[in-house]
């Protein structure tokens, strides 16, 4: 299977294509990605409202993944839209809006003439284009055996965002949140993390640790 969920207590594996346990600059099979025009994802979620004030957070251990590679990405995502689909079809529907605390280009860092700031740490997906990229500090890049914690905050159009030691408050007034919106752990491309004491904390409603129970399988159109 390209994708995997799988839950264990109060830890959930979530896993995209296969990585090369044994090398993390190696793809043993890729699918789905993070790219200009196209998303392809497996995600654990919850649904919740757009006016919902909310805090989720985790602490994600990376069982394996391919770190040579732009397009790979895992965390914590908030997204106005998801595609539900069999992990067999793809479909051209509308990418939607999202804030990702997670990294993104981490090919540029592992090449090893990178400098600080060449991968991000947290990004957005705003009308169809990826924004908001928070650059890292960091030369180095996740890996195996990596435990790193990852958190969204969202307090009205504000996204508090962390990865690991790194955090940023992210705008979110022109991002198109409406109705429904879905909140959880992500990976793409060619990445297995568990998220270990998985919380999340509805602020306005007052209710903590709500268990993410749905899984959206969300494939690229050319993978």
């Amino acid at each position: 299977m390209p994708y995997d969920v799988k839950e264990n207590g109060n830890s959930v594996q979530v896993r995209m294509g296969v990585p090369d346990y044994n090398d993390p600059s190696k793809a043993v099979d890729s699918q789905g990605k993070i790219s200009s025009d196209q998303d392809g994802i497996v995600m654990y979620y919850q649904q919740l409202k757009a006016e919902d004030d909310f805090t989720i957070s985790a602490t994600a251990h990376v069982n394996g993944i391919n770190n040579a590679n732009n397009q790979v990405s895992f965390g914590a995502t908030v997204r106005d839209n998801v595609l539900v689909n069999d992990g067999n079809t793809t479909d051209g529907a509308t990418l939607g809006d999202y804030v990702t605390a997670g990294p993104i280009e981490m090919l540029k860092t592992v090449k090893g003439d990178a400098l600080p700031g060449d991968m991000s740490f947290a990004y957005t997906r705003k009308a169809g284009v990826l924004s908001d990229k928070q650059t890292t500090t960091l030369t180095s890049v996740p890996q195996p055996g990596d435990d790193i914690p990852v958190s969204i905050k969202k307090s009205g159009t504000n996204y508090t965002v962390t990865f690991g030691t790194e955090s940023a408050v992210i705008d979110g007034s022109g991002l198109s949140m409406t109705d429904d919106i879905y909140v959880g752990f992500f990976a793409s491309r060619c990445a297995d993390i568990s998220t270990v004491t998985m919380t999340h904390h509805q602020l306005t409603m007052q209710v903590s640790t709500t268990k993410l129970t749905r899984l959206a399988i969300q494939l690229s159109r050319y993978m």
